[in-house]
């Protein structure tokens, strides 16, 4: 219905509002004399008119009021004119207020002059505020009687990179408690100020007072009694209402260098127990009872000590708690027995309060005290008034304040003593809070309001009003009026019961000069009510939180208000809107997205008691998933088309696994056309050009609209999700044929699959049909393994006939309950399953497999390196829990991540590291700021010359080949650098660094992987330089970034091409030179690609290879070097990684970092001497530097194919190089198994493959590993910053594609539920990977970014040690294996409280026996007001149930559990939830669901 506008107004319209006629003719009659002077003026205009008039008195109708306002903006459009306003600043009274004094001094000498006044400089005072906060907090503190007994060194001291709030006023010392209680010329505070005026509720005629004085020595006698009870630090609990008694104590513990510990009266015994239990609490001051209004009315039996409760209604009500005195009250009174439910939490020790006179008349535990007994301690004192504060650094903890957090417990925040002053400054700044000020806030010591409102009260000189009863009746009101109120604070729920109830009727509150709400968001017409009642005085909105001790928007006196609307930013605080990818909006654009706070916020909490601070407040802020954002690449691809409107990349994995693909969703111009392929090639041509060459689009879809949330967020998983269904669909219809069972195949499937002659189809069929049948309908796995060792497939058979034999052994396999299917199985695992199989009667397995040929297949296992060690050490490390290399295999994995030192010490005598000066030991914990440890320390050596030099152990000679290559164009030779030749080349380099480089510079590599960038990697770190190394495919814009991030003096940018402009890779031409020079580096260095000239023209500054290395013509021995040595943390290497912003993280490896990764080639990939390794790879990316240390680490050869790896010439020198090992990526397997170039080659000399990178895709491997008649293929899952991989296969464990089957040597780590709590080991499960922090060669500093941040910020403890992000989500199957997911991508605010949807879920889950899962989600109606709580259900099978009865059990085992002021105001019953793919609750569609829904209703 549309309202009325103001000029349509009648008085039959204001009579309908409540006024008699006369009255409602004379207001007509003035409105149109108003409106008429505002002259057809913008809206506000005619409302600020009204305002100034007073048109409307506190004691008109509600409705009129209503009537008034909502005529006057009738016409008002919010969306274009932002929200109406209701208060407008005076520049007059501006300048008397606090901020706008301040302003008037100082802005001109800060702002200059673009400072003007008060009002029109304010938004430019508070940029600089966060600009520069130092400079504010430098005014500030002169404003508050804040007095340190030792000041500050600097307002700010950042020089602490590890502390990202800064550390605030450092060295200084006080005590805040003291701060509070002494007189102070400014503000002005008298001994004889007035400090408190309270009133007792049913006393309605009666106030109470208290001086300056009075109350510091108050304190002091309890500070006296504190001292006497309990020791300096201790934690102190106060469960009590906010009365005069809990001032005192509060301070009391303050002031005697305790530490508060708040908690609401209105908690259950758990919730109580809960919180002492996390803050460690040694003892606890609380009431007897507490009374408040309600229908609940206890009986309480003082003999036995407990109570029983009955109700029932009675117009007055006295129940008698003490022989002296009695509680009477006009209304209901509501009488709860506090005292018995802080004992049932079971505190160490309680001091009970009565609620009058001297006796508490209860019986108390033997360690508890009464009040009187406890001040008696003090009062033997020769001065108990007078108390010696205790003085501690600013640091020091005051108070422990709970807050919601994401698990059960609420999260402990520790206030130390900055926050009191973060809390003053709101009242001070915002609030305006004066000397002469009387400040009322009805809340409690439990909850943050009640330490925030008592410090904005004395540290600002105003008098602080109590009422001891219930705020929501007219008591309360009249109290307000009587004390002479002048600031009253309130929460939306309180308000909206006054409106309701209108309980305040008659009441005069005119003195008050304006509200402040916080807690919840407010309701417009209950902002309307409450303003109304002082002339339409301002209400300030605060939002903040107990960890910030303050607010972070709020409104203020210098800026017109709107209702239920903040208007700025808190002073000195920072605060941007994150789009959904966590970009920031420009400031003043209109927009929703999450708050990102700057963490500079003095006050702001650093620490917490029971959960990982970085977790809560840093995680993520804001952070881009995966190696390239969404974002970057829709940039590029913004313009490429004028059809085009939209696009939105994702990328999706494919349902078998292998590399994800990058889809473009498009929206097009209204009248415009485009196809599909002809964007997909424009788009992957503008993210080639701009992005990197490598990457492709692998389907575009064009969509009349993007998926959003209400509040206009992009919905990527919708469309992810759409795209994973289309791509599971397409796998289903490939798969159909693939259906049948082994023993149902037969000759024409062989035919079909690709033996196309007939007699060879059947002679395979027979040879198949045998080895079925000697299995006997058997496990797959067996069957599967039977036909592996028969070599019953070839390498040569086609690929089709490889998929029918291994898709019909495990047709009707279910992955879910047995595991991932397996394909390789290590000889002793054979003969164990054989020895199962005989136990259930099979005893024909005997006479298939001799014992002694099963033996010699088990000595394979034993010598493995791992097995090899195993069987040495196992039985010394595992005693008699060792078996074998296999069976004890997991048993000693575990044991080396709880030894890892053990472990260490062992493999470093494995590996080809000589020390020059040898570890003090292998690893140092002492140092607790390194989670990562200190590992080596003391040791010094140089980590190439360890490459390079001959060893016994592994064994190396120096006429043991080292590399073998060949160049791509050249197929008929193969080139080989032995050892000895490989060093002096290496030397050679090193001579020639030392002469243009100096010590420590960091030099770049760019260029392919071949035997020189292999010489020019070793000869930089053995010159003790350091490499930086960028992929020879990024563009030049990346190399530039990669450069400037790395700081490189230098790149050594190396040119490879027959005509000097190109390399040259599967017969097609790249620059290289040209991209390096548009980079702008220092200096580049260029090598031919043939023979000794370059052939082209290069800059002045740039070398050609020749030049470079004749530098070293005059010394008589080029080829000898001195290796620099250096301490075993020293950077050796610097790689890139994606970061969270634009430029990639610049990781530095150390010494330490090429010893991890080659333990894995030794343990995982058993690369042993003799071994021939080829990874056809980059040093710019981290298999580069893996490789080489790999190789040359445990002894084995190095083999380079100077060429693509995707062309049948790389095979075939896998082929003539006699590799042993071959390293690949899922993407080159693919291509090959299209191609098909490789058929014909002979791999069989193979004994493993290895595979990283990306998710490995099941088919592919399965044509890879049938390439070398099923040899295992090793997955290796880890990153950069790791230097190796932290899942991976293992020739000790059977293998399943597309799998790893153990977490790595020394790596422990956990699967993190949804709520960051691990799931337990070995049971199958999806979620985040935490690892274990203690991790040799892990990185532990970043060139660019806050390593804290981006690797441990946020991540849960576990056992006690803080776990490293990695950022995997992963999958753990049954049987143990892992398949990696992909990477990583809710509180609620009820009644003012905040509380996680966890701890109600909790809760639900157990109310009713018909629940199979609950979700809590919590909802702002649409017009405003407080949150509501709403609660969908799925029921179990074969039940049924009424929302109603739901809502009412959900909210009685809420309120009895968590907190019996939550109400329960949906429940939903649905069939399932929405999830994700890895099964996460997405709570955030049913939030948008339910505001939906109730926006449709509010139309209706």
């Amino acid at each position: 219905m549309e309202r009325k506008g103001m000029d349509e107004l009648e008085v039959n319209d204001i009579i309908k509002a409540g006024l008699c006629i006369e009255d409602a003719e004379e207001l007509h009659k003035t409105l149109t004399e108003t409106i008429g002077a505002a002259k057809g003026s913008d809206p506000r205009e005619v409302w600020q008119k009204l305002v100034a008039k007073r048109v409307l008195k506190p004691w008109h109708p509600h409705a009129l009021h209503q009537l008034v306002y909502y005529s006057v903006y009738a016409h008002w459009d919010s969306t274009n004119n932002g929200p109406p306003l209701f208060w407008f600043p005076s520049l007059d009274q501006s300048k008397h207020t606090n901020l706008g004094r301040i302003m008037e001094v100082h802005g001109p000498r800060l702002l200059g002059t673009s400072y003007k006044d008060p009002i029109s400089s304010f938004n430019l005072f508070q940029k600089f505020t966060a600009q520069h906060p130092e400079a504010y907090w430098s005014i500030l503190l002169k404003e508050l009687p804040v007095v340190f007994r030792e000041p500050p060194r600097c307002i700010l001291d950042t020089t602490d990179k590890s502390k990202r709030g800064g550390t605030w006023l450092p060295g200084s010392v006080l005590n805040i408690a003291e701060c509070c209680l002494q007189p102070c010329r400014h503000p002005r505070k008298d001994d004889d100020s007035l400090a408190v005026i309270w009133r007792d509720e049913g006393c309605d005629s009666k106030l109470h007072s208290m001086t300056l004085k009075e109350l510091r020595e108050r304190v002091m006698l309890v500070a006296n009694a504190v001292d006497a009870t309990f020791s300096k630090g201790d934690a102190i609990a106060i469960d009590m209402p906010m009365t005069v008694h809990a001032i005192v104590i509060y301070f009391a513990i303050i002031l005697a260098g305790c530490v508060a510990v708040s908690i609401a009266d209105s908690f259950a015994a758990k919730e109580i127990a809960t919180r002492l239990h996390v803050s460690n609490a040694k003892g606890v001051f609380t009431q007897h009872v507490s009374i408040l209004y309600s229908e609940l009315i206890p009986a309480f039996n003082l003999n036995a000590g407990f109570y029983t409760e009955r109700r029932t209604k009675v117009p007055l009500i006295q129940i008698a708690v003490d022989d002296d005195s009695k509680f009477s009250a006009y209304e209901i009174i509501y009488c709860r027995m506090t005292m018995c439910r802080v004992v049932e939490a079971a505190p160490r020790k309680v001091i009970v309060l009565p609620v009058t006179g001297e006796d508490v008349c209860i019986k108390l535990r033997e360690q508890d005290q009464s009040w009187g007994d406890f001040l008696a301690s003090a009062k033997r004192l020769p001065r108990p008034n007078h108390f010696s504060p205790v003085y501690n650094p600013i640091d020091f903890p005051t108070n422990i304040l709970f807050s919601s957090g994401t698990t059960g417990e609420p999260k402990a925040i520790s206030w130390t003593q900055l926050s009191p002053i973060r809390a003053a400054n709101d009242g001070w700044a915002y609030v305006d809070l004066q000397v002469g000020d009387v400040f009322c806030y009805p809340t409690n010591l439990g909850w943050v309001a009640g330490p925030i409102v008592l410090y904005e009260a004395f540290l600002s000189g105003a008098t602080f009003a109590l009422y001891h009863g219930s705020p929501l009746g007219r008591g309360f009101g009249k109290f307000v009026q009587d004390a002479g109120v002048s600031i009253l604070g309130t929460i939306p729920t309180m308000v909206k019961a006054w409106k309701s109830t209108n309980c305040m009727e008659g009441l005069n509150w005119t003195k008050i000069r304006s509200f402040v709400t916080a807690g919840e968001a407010s309701d417009v017409d209950d902002g309307l009510w409450l303003s109304s009642r002082a002339y339409y005085k301002p209400i300030i909105e605060v939002c903040g939180g107990t960890e910030l001790a303050s607010s972070y928007l709020q409104g203020t006196l210098l800026q017109p208000q709107a209702f239920g609307a903040l208007s700025t930013a808190a002073m000195a605080t920072g605060v941007v809107i994150l789009n959904d990818n966590g970009v920031p909006y420009p400031d003043d654009q209109p927009c929703v997205g999450e708050v990102g706070l700057f963490p500079l916020i003095m006050g702001a909490s650093d620490r917490l008691l029971n959960a990982d601070h970085d977790k809560i407040y840093f995680k993520g802020m804001p952070m881009y998933k995966g190696m390239t954002s969404s974002v970057e690449i829709e940039r590029a691809c913004s313009n490429v088309d004028q059809s085009v409107v939209e696009n939105i990349a994702i990328s999706a994995a494919p349902e078998d696994g292998g590399p994800e693909l990058l889809v473009m969703f498009a929206v097009l111009k209204d009248g415009y056309s485009s196809k599909p392929e002809d964007l997909q090639k424009k788009f992957t041509r503008a993210i080639q050009t701009n992005l990197n060459p490598l990457f492709k689009v692998s389907l575009v879809r064009i969509v009349p609209e993007i998926p959003r949330t209400s509040s206009n967020k992009l919905m990527r998983r919708v469309l992810r999700d759409q795209v994973k269904k289309e791509l599971s669909v397409r796998k289903r219809e490939v798969m159909m044929e693939k259906k049948k069972s082994i023993s149902e195949v037969g000759v024409d499937d062989i035919i079909k699959a690709g033996l196309s002659v007939e007699e060879e189809a059947k002679e395979f069929y027979r040879i198949l049909k045998e080895t079925i049948g000697e299995t006997k309908g058997l496990d797959p796995r067996e069957v599967w393994r039977k036909v592996v060792d028969k070599r019953v497939l070839k390498p040569w058979h086609p690929h089709g006939v490889h998929q029918l034999v291994y898709y019909s052994v495990y047709a009707h396999w279910d992955s879910s309950t047995k595991g991932p299917p397996l394909y390789w199985f290590p000889s002793l695992y054979t003969y164990e399953w054989m020895e199962g199989q005989m136990l259930l009667g099979i005893e024909s397995m005997r006479t298939e497999m001799p014992r002694i040929i099963v033996e010699g297949l088990m000595h394979e296992s034993r010598r493995t390196n791992l097995g090899r060690v195993m069987e040495i050490h196992g039985p010394k490390l595992l005693g008699t829990e060792y078996k074998d290399p296999i069976k004890s295999f997991s048993l000693f994995q575990k044991f080396s991540v709880e030894h890892p030192e053990a472990y260490w010490s062992i493999v470093l005598k494995e590996l080809s590291v000589a020390f020059r000066e040898s570890p003090k030991c292998i690893l140092d914990t002492t140092d607790k700021s390194k989670p990562g440890g200190t590992w080596l320390p003391g040791s010094v050596l140089n980590i190439a010359e360890c490459c390079l030099q001959p060893a016994s152990h592994p064994g190396k000679k120096d006429d043991d080949v080292a590399i073998v290559w060949r160049d791509e164009m050249d197929e008929s030779v193969l080139h080989h650098l032995k050892l000895k030749e490989f060093r002096e080349q290496v030397m050679l380099v090193a001579n020639a660094l030392d002469t243009t480089f100096t010590k420590g510079d960091a030099i770049a590599i760019d260029m392919p992987m071949t035997v020189n960038a292999v010489i020019i990697y070793l000869a930089i770190v053995l010159a003790g330089f350091v490499v930086v190394s960028i992929a020879d495919s990024f563009a030049a814009k990346e190399i530039a970034t990669r450069l400037r991030v790395s700081n490189a003096k230098d790149s050594d940018s190396y040119l490879q091409s027959c005509i000097q402009d190109f390399i040259l890779r599967g017969g097609r031409k790249f620059p290289l030179y040209s991209r390096v020079v548009e980079a702008n580096p220092c200096k580049a260095i260029v090598i031919p690609v043939i023979g000794n000239n370059v052939g082209l023209q290069l800059r002045n500054q740039d070398q050609t290879w020749k030049d470079f290395l004749s530098s070293v013509n005059h010394l008589p021995r080029p080829n000898y070097y001195s290796p620099v040595y250096q301490t075993v943390d020293s950077l050796t290497n610097i790689l890139f990684s994606s970061g969270t912003t634009g430029d990639p993280k610049a990781i530095g490896w150390t010494q330490i970092s090429p010893i991890r990764c080659s333990e894995d080639a030794w343990a995982h990939v058993d690369i042993q001497d003799g071994d021939v390794y080829c990874w056809p790879t980059n040093l710019g990316w981290v298999m580069g530097p893996i490789l080489l240390y790999s190789t040359f680490l445990c002894g084995a050869t190095l083999a380079l194919f100077h060429g693509s790896p995707l062309s049948r010439g790389f095979g075939k020198f896998v082929q003539d190089a006699g590799v042993t090992v071959l390293g690949t990526v899922p993407s080159i397997v693919k291509a090959w198994k299209s191609t098909n170039c490789m058929e014909g080659l002979d791999w069989t000399k193979l004994k493993s493959f290895c595979s990283t990178g990306e998710a490995s895709n099941v088919d592919d491997d399965l044509w890879l590993s049938s390439r070398a008649y099923y040899k295992p293929i090793i997955e290796c899952c880890g990153g950069t910053e790791l230097a190796s991989s932290y899942i991976q296969g293992c020739p000790l464990q059977p293998q399943a594609f597309g799998a790893f089957s153990t977490a790595s040597m020394t790596t422990g780590f956990v699967i993190l539920d949804e709520n960051g709590v691990s799931n337990p080991d070995d049971v199958p499960c999806v979620g985040e990977v935490g690892l274990f922090p203690l991790y040799l060669g892990a990185s532990d500093r970043l060139l660019n970014a806050d390593h804290d941040k981006v690797y441990f910020k946020g991540m849960p403890m576990y056992k006690g040690m803080q776990l490293r992000r990695h950022g995997d989500i992963i999958k753990r199957t049954v049987g143990g294996y892992f398949i990696v997911q992909g990477r990583a991508d809710d509180t609620m605010n009820l009644g003012g409280i905040k509380t996680s949807s966890v701890e109600i879920e909790r809760v639900c889950d157990h109310a009713e026996e018909s629940i199979m899962e609950t979700a809590a989600i919590s909802v702002a109606p649409v017009d405003g007001g407080p949150e509501l709580l709403v609660i969908f259900v799925v029921l179990k099978k074969g039940f049924d149930g009424e929302a109603g009865k739901l809502r009412m059990k959900f909210s009685k085992a809420i309120q009895s559990n968590l907190n019996p002021l939550f109400k329960v105001s949906f429940v939903k019953i649905v069939p399932e939830f929405p999830r994700t793919a890895s099964n996460k609750l997405l709570r955030r569609v049913l939030r948008d669901q339910m505001k939906h829904e109730l926006s449709v209703q509010s139309k209706i």
